[in-house]
């Protein structure tokens, strides 16, 4: 903070002839003012990392369902569960609850995960799902892509993300899971703006092709069940065919068969109504 300075004028005593002493008052104050300090601008939090820990103690609070239900307001990138998480969830499944996206785990995924690895060394590892979000300039790549082969319109509705379920020991030594014999649900918010009649959850494969996995809308969440990791997409698919005019009477519901992949036309571009 800076000091106000004042400064004053050295009184003095003015003599005129015959006449009386005059004494005049000091000056009047100078007063220094310093200039107005800027308002200091709020630093920003700092971004979270986007990875959620889960404890042993959270893995045995069950909810009145018997189910394993952890929420966090952050994006997550990685959610990371103590090794004998199987064993502790006894059966029943873990939802995580976060900002871009819900995801529900069986118990039996990650028991085949830690059956990997012997007893001794699953007790004392680590499980890893990550959703790694694709870099904008690569999903803008894969999208396009995937739209021209499709000879669609493809709009993402979330971040497109990239999965993986892996287990790590004290050691270091990891091994994953892909496949599931029980399936892994993922859940991600939608866009009130967004057709809903076209939206879908895709598997991105590595050529760019996309596969449509379903998407049932309830409550403005669209949630699919998936067996295998990879990437996967919400996307909103638009597909117009030149022999097939907006105002013809099924060109709605051809658009909506085409997004989930049940109809596909006689070429990219011409459905041939007949």
């Amino acid at each position: 903070m800076h000091e106000t300075s004042l400064k004053y004028c050295t009184p003095y005593t003015l003599k005129n002839r015959g006449r009386r002493e005059v004494r005049p008052r000091p000056s009047s104050i100078e007063i220094s003012v310093p200039a107005t300090a800027p308002t200091p601008t709020a630093v920003p939090s700092a971004t979270p990392t986007g990875v959620i820990t889960v404890t042993e103690k959270q893995l045995a609070d069950k909810n009145a369902n018997g189910e394993v239900v952890i929420k966090s307001e952050i994006n997550m990138s990685e959610l990371v569960l103590p090794g004998n998480a199987a064993q502790l969830l006894a059966g029943a499944a873990i939802t995580l609850e976060a900002n871009n996206l819900e995801i529900t785990i069986p118990a039996t995924v990650l028991a085949s995960l830690t059956q990997q690895l012997p007893a001794d060394e699953a007790g004392k590892s680590k499980i890893s799902l990550t959703a790694k979000p694709l870099a904008r300039s690569e999903a803008d790549a894969m999208l396009a892509k995937a739209g021209s082969q499709a000879g669609a319109q493809l709009t993402a509705g979330a971040e497109i993300l990239d999965f993986t379920l892996s287990m790590t020991t004290e050691a270091g030594k990891t091994v994953t899971l892909s496949q599931f014999q029980q399936p892994i649900t993922i859940s991600f918010a939608v866009d009130p703006s967004a057709d809903a009649s076209l939206l879908g959850i895709y598997y991105v494969t590595d050529d760019g092709k996309l596969q449509y996995i379903g998407g049932k809308l309830e409550n403005g969440r669209l949630t699919a069940s998936i067996n295998h990791f990879s990437s996967y997409a919400m996307l909103e698919y638009n597909k117009a065919f030149t022999d097939l005019p907006s105002s013809h009477w099924s060109a709605q519901t051809v658009k909506e068969l085409a997004a989930k992949q049940l109809i596909q036309g006689v070429s990219a571009d011409r459905f041939n109504p007949g």
